[in-house]
């Protein structure tokens, strides 16, 4: 697994990424992605709908790879 990374160098592509949220926020990770709201201005947005300001994450990392490997039948 990847090490965590300062959120300052993740990316801002709209990328998929773990996202490690400050403490007072009621998740402390989840996936999101950057995104520059009209609104609001940049946010993190989650796969759940909610969003944070970008002072709201502290570390990221890529998401892990898929699984190389399909369980064997247990019959």
């Amino acid at each position: 697994m990847e090490q965590w990374q300062p959120i300052k160098t993740a990316p801002q592509d709209g990328t998929d990424i773990l996202l490690w949220l400050v403490p007072e926020l009621p998740y402390q990770c989840v996936i999101g992605r950057y995104r520059l709201n009209t609104l609001y201005g940049p946010t993190w947005d989650f796969e759940d709908g909610h969003s944070v300001e970008l002072e709201g994450a502290t570390h990221w990392q890529p998401l892990p790879g898929l699984p190389t490997e399909t369980p064997s039948s247990t019959e």
